[in-house]
């Protein structure tokens, strides 16, 4: 979190709150377009964009199947689904910010664990919603 401090100018905490949050959001000067700046956090908002809308979406169909679905194994996959899609929602999150990071120190990480843990989860919970729909005896 020290650089948020750096960059936007806040007093750096080990902790944030909402308020320091927009604060810090109002305050953000950017910086000179060094290299691919710009277009690497353009990309990256794509990136954040495009993971969110798939987040939203998967907790709409959850949302609309829990709705229209009366069966017990019909309830629990759009509870599933519902759940995919805040695990979705939260790591676009994180992995948005952990880019702008790098961006803004102008360093590159490897590949880390967190995506390979999360498709392990999705695949998971999808094999799980298409069993329990699979299973389900009363259609």
């Amino acid at each position: 979190m020290q650089w948020l401090s750096h960059f936007w100018r806040i007093p750096y905490t080990s902790y944030l709150t909402i308020s320091d949050i927009i604060i810090a959001l109002v305050r953000y000067r950017g910086q000179a377009n060094r290299g691919a700046r710009a277009r690497n956090l353009f990309s990256s908002e794509r990136t954040f964009n495009s993971w969110l809308r798939s987040g939203l979406g998967a907790m709409a169909l959850g949302t609309t199947a829990s709705k229209y679905v009366y069966t017990a194994s019909g309830k629990a996959a759009a509870i599933l689904l519902f759940c995919l899609g805040v695990i979705i929602t939260f790591y676009c999150l994180v992995r948005h910010y952990h880019s702008v990071f790098q961006i803004e120190e102008d360093i590159l990480y490897s590949i880390s664990v967190l995506p390979v843990t999360f498709s392990i989860l999705a695949v998971a919970l999808a094999v799980t919603i298409f069993v329990l729909v699979l299973l389900d005896e009363s259609y």
